[in-house]
């Protein structure tokens, strides 16, 4: 169905991996239907290349590897506005002031992010974490025992 990885190389995951890692919630929780809307989008980007003139996927394949790249900022979109803005409405302010922000944040680059002290930073982050929009690692995952 796909190239055997989306990104090349020795320590990139195979292509399965890949789109479980990038469907998954902060509790690394693959919810069937993420995976499910990602390979249906991968499916309308890849119709959309061929009806453009791109070339057919090599050999046996029914996506290239740009296709399934290019159908997670679909699936990431309806994600969090139909499920994270419909379910919390009131973490949307915080999770839209994150836009273009780096993935990995800590107590003090949220508390500039969303111009708040630390402590108060770190509360919005772990209700965050309870809505599983942020994964815990490091340091605070030690702290927070889980």
């Amino acid at each position: 169905m796909c190239p055997d990885q989306v990104d090349v190389g020795q320590k990139s995951p195979n292509t399965f991996k890949w789109m479980l890692t990038r469907t998954r919630d902060g509790a690394k929780y693959n919810a069937p239907r993420e995976l499910i809307h990602l390979l249906n989008i991968t499916r309308e980007v890849q119709l959309r290349r061929l009806e453009r003139g791109v070339a057919e996927p090599e050999g046996r394949y029914l996506f290239e590897r740009a296709s399934v790249k290019d159908s997670m900022p679909e699936v990431s979109r309806v994600r969090l506005k139909q499920t994270l803005f419909a379910e919390y409405p009131g973490l949307r302010d915080r999770i839209e002031q994150l836009a273009g922000q780096k993935t990995e944040q800590y107590p003090g680059s949220l508390a500039r992010i969303w111009k708040v002290s630390d402590e108060d930073a770190e509360k919005i982050a772990m209700k965050l974490v309870e809505v599983v929009f942020f994964e815990l690692k490091g340091a605070l995952l030690n702290e927070y025992g889980e």
